[in-house]
């Protein structure tokens, strides 16, 4: 998800001692490799497609994983967040490790903000995104600009340890990040179970032809940003592609 800035600090605070407690309390087994295979990187999926903890696939219906219903704590910093949750998952970065340089920009990630909630980390900890470096301290929350290049370093002599949250956030989690300098909220502890929505649509059979445009048009104006011609040139290219695309639709719609 594009932001304005590389970093925005989220005006809630959770408690980092009361999310340690039922993150320690997971038994090792449950720690599974990146799933892009990044070394000393591991996760603990929480969210993930149809509920099952072994699929790390970014679409489809997501549910939440066994290992989410023994962390009642958790569940009510996702409800806090008061938007419909995608996948989500705790990622750890073992001892004098990093996670290296990349920017997420396939199409999930085109509309999801990652959150991150810090749960282990240290203050040598640095997170950078573009070139700005932040240290995201324990009862933080956090979203950052995921087409930017990021990357983290931990270069403590203890593990890093992070819950991040996928979503395309609904308004009173944007309406947070459009006003960081808020008197920030803090999650309860106690009360009623809370109630996590999550995703069940993600990625459509094919793109209507109204979200083809509006794609085209936003990789062009990037182009034409700095690269005139080559934007030109695209719009050029496309225009009958477009065209087709909306009669066929007309026709057709998404049916196979």
């Amino acid at each position: 998800m594009r932001l304005s800035s590389p970093f925005v600090r989220i005006p809630l605070v959770v408690d980092a001692t009361r999310i340690a407690v039922e993150v320690d309390a997971l038994p090792d087994r449950v720690w599974r490799p990146h799933p892009e295979g990044a070394p000393g990187n591991s996760a603990v999926p929480l969210v993930a497609r149809d509920g099952d903890p072994d699929d790390d696939r970014a679409f489809g219906m997501m549910r939440s994983t066994p290992h989410l219903e023994r962390l009642p704590y958790t569940r009510r910093v996702l409800a806090a967040l008061d938007s419909v949750i995608g996948r989500s998952r705790l990622m750890r970065i073992e001892e004098e490790g990093e996670l290296g340089a990349h920017v997420d920009t396939n199409y999930y990630w085109r509309d999801h903000l990652r959150v991150h909630v810090p749960v282990h980390t240290s203050p040598a900890v640095r997170f950078t995104c573009e070139g700005e470096s932040v240290h995201m301290g324990p009862g933080e929350v956090w979203v950052f600009d995921t087409w930017r290049p990021h990357s983290v370093i931990n270069p403590a002599d203890a593990a890093r340890v992070h819950l991040v949250v996928d979503t395309v956030g609904g308004v009173p989690l944007w309406n947070l990040i459009d006003a960081p300098e808020r008197e920030p909220v803090a999650v309860a502890v106690d009360g009623p179970e809370p109630t996590i929505p999550t995703e069940t649509v993600n990625r459509p059979w094919v793109m209507s032809p109204w979200e083809l445009e509006h794609a085209l048009t936003a990789i062009a104006d990037e182009l034409m940003a700095t690269e005139p011609e080559l934007g030109r040139r695209l719009r050029s290219v496309t225009v009958d592609h477009t065209r087709a695309w909306r009669n066929l639709w007309a026709r057709y719609g998404d049916a196979p």
